[in-house]
């Protein structure tokens, strides 16, 4: 393994990419993978104060140690990630931010009072939640059909009309940075969800369920920034 040149060269974007097991260990240091991945492994490193050797020592480990995923996204044709996402990721949201909006509703109400910062989590993860859902919206009603109708240029003879995926793409990029600052708010303002001595039963779900939720999001996110963007940019260039 040349280590210089994966240090220097590789982003952590690309080694998610091409393979899950990555990216569980950038989760693990704390490393952005999917809103701020596209940076070097050394420029990761000296951010988060991690030694070089040892960010290289813990890829090579789970590489080595760990079953590699059974999904190979980054070979998907484009129509079936998509599939993939709206009906895993963007399922998983809408089926969770009701749970997570009325939890924090009522946590903030039960507790705000000894924990003020529980009242500001609930605006936000309100707020969050609802720009998230009007995102999902813009991708399942313009942008995924787009990809897909230029995915399906490729195998006819039709001239494809003027495209508008990557001014859109940035768009949907600009829009997942936001969302993980949110996270990363919402991370600040809970102390990294640990719960005061005593949090009730409805208090602890709150934390479990939106740190579930925050997993699941990079995930999702990571899908779209570090594999269905790329190729969808790439894509239209070859058939404009």
């Amino acid at each position: 393994m040349n280590t210089t040149r994966i240090l220097d060269q590789v982003t952590v974007a690309d080694m998610a990419a091409a393979d899950y097991r990555n990216a569980d260990v950038f989760a693990k240091l704390g490393i952005d993978f999917c809103c701020g991945g596209n940076i070097t492994l050394k420029e990761a490193a000296r951010r988060r104060g991690i030694e070089e050797a040892v960010l290289i020592s813990e890829l090579d480990k789970a590489t080595r140690e760990t079953a590699p995923p059974s999904d190979d996204y980054i070979n998907l044709d484009l129509h079936v990630l998509i599939d993939h996402i709206v009906g895993a990721h963007h399922q998983y949201v809408r089926e969770n931010a009701p749970i997570i909006a009325q939890l924090a509703s009522k946590v903030a109400r039960r507790h705000g009072k000894e924990h003020p910062e529980l009242v500001e989590l609930e605006a936000g993860a309100i707020g969050f939640l609802d720009d998230l859902l009007q995102h999902m919206e813009k991708e399942e009603r313009v942008l995924f059909p787009a990809i897909i109708r230029l995915e399906q240029l490729q195998s006819s003879d039709e001239s494809p009309a003027k495209s508008f995926i990557v001014s859109a793409i940035k768009v949907m990029r600009a829009e997942h940075d936001t969302s993980g600052e949110d996270l990363r708010v919402f991370r600040k303002l809970t102390n990294d969800y640990a719960l005061p001595e005593g949090a009730c039963n409805s208090y602890t779900l709150l934390f479990e369920k939106m740190k579930a939720f925050e997993a699941d999001l990079m995930r999702h996110i990571h899908l779209e920034n570090n594999i269905l963007f790329p190729k969808a940019a790439q894509l239209e260039q070859s058939v404009s």
